[in-house]
């Protein structure tokens, strides 16, 4: 499925725990996350959503230090 439009994006320092979007108040929001690793060197990566702007929790995240392969994307 082709991209329709695209709402955030980031490029954070390794370990930094950051909001990349918020959902609007009262609102839905249905989306696709793609992780891009532009180092030649493999990493991890965590996504978490966080209901309510709740502090961060173990119990939010996704994925958590997921192995992604270096100049590679996932979604």
């Amino acid at each position: 499925m082709a991209l329709t439009a695209i709402v955030a994006q980031r490029n954070p320092a390794a370990g930094t725990l950051e909001d990349t979007y918020t959902v609007p108040a009262s609102k839905k929001f249905e989306g696709r996350v793609i992780i891009a690793n532009r180092s030649a060197t493999a990493t991890v990566f965590r996504v978490a959503l966080a209901p309510a702007g709740a502090v961060d929790d173990p119990k939010h995240y996704l994925t958590y230090d997921l192995q992604i392969p270096g100049n590679d994307t996932t979604s």
